[in-house]
């Protein structure tokens, strides 16, 4: 397994705090409201259900289901129906099994990175483009899965009331001992609740604000993952007017007994809210 499919497995955990808990009873928060059109559409349309097959011609608004045989890749299309926003949305049976998501057109690709078994995916349509669509297995076990291609809308994606899909590009920086062992380009994404002052990561874990300023948080935590200590620090700043998000995101990793003290991964972040 290549560098680069580890980094993000690196990067989602960066905010991990056991059980969410930031060790105060007050957690601050950020009161503000996005102007409209930020939060994005609120229910789903009416979603139909079919079974996946292997090179099938897929349809807007319907729930596929399949299994995915260990280290394999099935293969659709997708022909959008009209002008506009789509969403695809790939979630595993088994939350911690590898499948990766994977949408190409004549002039884009779009990857899923979560090591984790959920990854949502968004693009622009024209009508009648042709989207060529990959679900990849990476586990050594056969894969459950589901995708659903849906108008974008917070329904679908799962999120709460105050709950924001937030998702983020940035460059991805990992040094070791003072020598720079990786770099490249990392997309990302995190739920933010800036109401209730918490940020949940790719594998659904949550920690809370530590403090804010302006319209700026900060949460920062220690984390014992056994065989080594991880000090996390994560900065993002928020335009309400349009969504724009930008920050950092540091692990800073102590090792005993691992060839390595200690280990640095920074991503320098910009993205947008998405819904």
């Amino acid at each position: 397994m290549s560098y680069m499919r580890i980094a993000p497995m690196v990067v989602s955990t960066l905010l991990v705090a056991c059980g969410g808990e930031s060790g105060s009873s007050s957690v601050p928060t950020l009161d503000f409201t996005f102007s409209e059109g930020v939060r994005g559409a609120e229910t789903a349309p009416e979603i139909s259900s079919s079974a996946f097959m292997d090179s099938m011609s897929l349809v807007l608004n319907t729930r596929y289901t399949g299994s995915l045989p260990s280290a394999s890749i099935l293969n659709a299309e997708y022909a959008s129906e009209s002008a506009g926003d789509v969403m695809f949305l790939l979630a595993s049976s088994d939350y911690f099994q590898a499948i990766d998501l994977k949408v190409n057109t004549e002039s884009l690709t779009l990857t899923g990175n979560s090591p984790y078994g959920t990854e949502i995916l968004f693009s622009e349509a024209a009508l009648d483009e042709i989207f060529t669509i990959s679900i990849q297995s990476y586990d050594p076990e056969d894969s459950e899965f589901s995708l659903l291609i849906t108008q974008p809308n917070r329904e679908s994606a799962g999120l709460g009331a105050n709950e924001y899909l937030v998702k983020l590009e940035g460059l991805l920086v990992v040094m070791c001992d003072g020598t720079i062992i990786g770099s490249g380009p990392e997309a990302s994404q995190l739920i933010v609740n800036w109401t209730e002052g918490y940020v949940l990561t790719e594998e659904q874990r949550k920690i809370n604000f530590s403090e804010v300023e302006d319209m700026l948080f900060a949460a920062e935590t220690k984390v014992d993952r056994g065989d080594y200590d991880e000090g996390i620090s994560v900065v993002l700043d928020v335009d309400p007017v349009t969504g724009s998000v930008s920050g950092s995101v540091t692990s800073t990793m102590d090792f005993d007994n691992a060839g390595v003290d200690q280990c640095v991964a920074y991503n320098s972040v910009e993205g947008q809210v998405v819904l």
